[in-house]
């Protein structure tokens, strides 16, 4: 899992990260396109759930189960209820990061040839990603404990 531009943010949980809506997600290591979808698709997910809930909520991202090592929503829930002293108000469940492709696990970082250019245009591509449960994170949206 990935961690924030700010690591007073971020808290990383076993295999799942827990962000607030102006966090900025990194991916844990880049080693190709599908990661920087991933960072590309997180981030914009996080944008939009700054717009429809503000700042006053926590943004749970976790592999999904089509993912090597991932996890349901169920489970999710379950680690972020053991965090949380009482139950937190739960505001949204999806999926996140399905790019158009069909993806192959890298052992080793392929080299991101014109990065800015490819950025761009996996951009482009996030605008239209359905959550479907082929994609390759899960979310769960909570309101903020104080």
């Amino acid at each position: 899992m990935g961690t924030s531009g700010n690591s007073s943010e971020a808290v990383i949980m076993d295999r799942a990260v827990r962000l607030t809506p102006r966090s900025h997600y990194v991916p844990p290591a880049v080693k190709g396109y599908g990661e920087l979808y991933e960072e590309i698709s997180a981030n914009r997910k996080l944008h939009e759930i700054r717009r429809l809930y503000g700042d006053e909520v926590e943004v749970y991202l976790a592999p999904s189960v089509s993912s090597q090592g991932g996890m349901t929503h169920e489970q999710l829930l379950q680690k972020v209820m053991v965090m949380k002293p009482t139950p937190p108000q739960i505001l949204r469940l999806g999926y996140v990061d399905n790019p158009p492709w069909k993806s192959n696990p890298l052992s080793r970082p392929k080299p991101l040839r014109l990065k800015s250019l490819a950025g761009f245009i996996l951009t482009f591509l996030a605008k239209f990603e359905k959550e479907t449960p082929k994609a390759h994170m899960i979310y769960v949206v909570t309101k903020m404990c104080r």
